[in-house]
């Protein structure tokens, strides 16, 4: 009975090893985003264009 007791006082401590600092190593964002980001979205939104302009392309195609 004993052993399993104190199985079960180990398995608790062993719950929450994680350093305090990689806990929340998430950075806080800056309230104006920097030039990256802006270009970033931009990538993104162009990117976003040329698929649709695929499928597009794709069902125009498919449907002839």
């Amino acid at each position: 009975m004993r052993s399993r007791q104190s199985k079960n006082t180990l398995n608790v401590r062993k719950t929450n090893m994680t350093p305090p600092e990689s806990r929340d190593s998430t950075p806080a964002r800056t309230l104006k985003p920097n030039v990256e980001d802006e270009e970033e979205m931009d990538l993104k939104n162009d990117l976003m264009k040329m698929i649709d302009t695929i499928k597009e392309e794709t069902r125009k195609s498919l449907k002839k």
